[in-house]
């Protein structure tokens, strides 16, 4: 007879499990803000429908609550919080969940493995394009840290986000030693695709 299954959250229902974890009494819109200001570098962010969503299963699962917190005008506003059960939910899962590798799905790199077809023709075009995409993150990233590094009690919110400043730094660089392969191998085959031995179309 097979053991039934514990209930626990999806991969997005930690992510906002997480957030929780930082501040007591955060609407839906303010955990939507975390998550754009940091989590999104690392971690696929919620979007705002899916918070919520997210947010009822925790509560079904005793692992959230939420309250109404009057406002001072307008209609009150209904934020929540971890509980008891939750944040030790969330310590397991930190401690004991099973190593899964980072999946891989690299359009460009896609893109430049199929170089044999095209004689790498609009290739620097592409790399131009990602270059100023890990510019932009490592922008975002930076400006993340300006807000987080001084506060102790991100300290560790902070060396996720100077990590993927390091990671997407290495990449940056990596991306100059292949506009310098892929120089050398124009050089070597200018006008053909591999292969085929024709022009260029």
């Amino acid at each position: 007879m097979m053991t039934p299954r514990r209930p626990g959250a999806s991969a997005a229902g930690w992510a906002v499990l997480g957030l929780l974890s930082y501040a007591p009494g955060l609407s839906g819109y303010e955990l939507k803000q975390w998550a754009d200001h940091s989590l999104r570098f690392f971690y696929q962010a919620p979007a705002m429908s899916q918070i919520y969503s997210e947010l009822q299963r925790l509560e079904a699962l005793g692992w959230a609550e939420s309250r109404l917190e009057p406002q001072g005008h307008g209609r009150d506003k209904r934020v929540y919080g971890l509980t008891e059960d939750g944040a030790a939910a969330l310590e397991r899962h930190v401690e004991s969940a099973p190593f899964r590798p980072p999946m891989v799905k690299n359009p460009v790199a896609m893109r430049i493995w199929l170089g044999h077809l095209t004689g790498g023709a609009g290739m620097d075009r592409l790399i131009d394009a990602y270059d100023a995409h890990l510019n932009e993150f490592l922008e975002g990233v930076r400006a993340a840290l300006k807000t987080t590094e001084d506060r102790s009690e991100l300290a560790y919110a902070a060396m996720a986000l100077r990590w993927m400043a390091r990671s997407n730094q290495a990449q940056a660089e990596a991306l100059g030693e292949l506009r310098r392969e892929l120089a050398e191998r124009r050089a070597e085959a200018p006008t053909c695709k591999e292969g085929t031995g024709g022009p260029v179309a």
